[in-house]
């Protein structure tokens, strides 16, 4: 990885001009912008080996897709991509970006079948969508939690 990229200052700036080109670019081009992004700041490493550590064919699940970061990056390695998330206002996202081969399915993955509550910390007006769990106090300092009833 190039050390211009490993420099604090560049990371943020990086970051920075992700949300701002997630507000001018189509939603179907976000979860690509992510993924170049968090490959050249190492934000996620194991984006870097995804080509190294699968056998690169057949077929690829994503567990609690989330914004599709890695749903993304899969579909450049693996035939199919079967994208696991619970939230709905995150998979009508998903549904729409440009993600060759996948399948996105509404559900959480649990031992029963059934539904729970899942629940939103919201900090500063922002839900914190990477801390909604179907445990209601995953983050405790949260000033206001939504309550959305979903299936697993």
């Amino acid at each position: 990885m190039s050390d211009v990229f490993n420099n604090k200052v560049v990371r943020r700036c990086l970051r920075i001009a992700r949300r701002f080109l997630k507000q001018i670019l189509p939603v179907k081009k976000h979860a690509a912008i992510s993924h170049w992004v968090e490959v050249r700041i190492g934000g996620e490493n194991e984006l870097i080996f995804l080509s190294k550590i699968g056998p690169n064919k057949g077929t690829a699940l994503d567990i609690g897709a989330n914004e599709g970061l890695f749903s993304h990056a899969l579909s450049k390695h693996y035939e199919k991509v079967i994208a696991f998330e619970i939230n709905p206002d995150l998979t009508k996202n998903l549904k729409i970006f440009d993600i060759p081969r996948l399948e996105v399915i509404e559900k959480g993955l649990s031992s029963k079948q059934g539904e729970l509550t899942l629940y939103i910390p919201v900090q500063d007006g922002r839900e914190l969508v990477g801390w909604a769990s179907v445990e209601k106090n995953n983050l405790p300092d949260a000033a206001i939690v939504i309550e959305k009833r979903v299936e697993v």
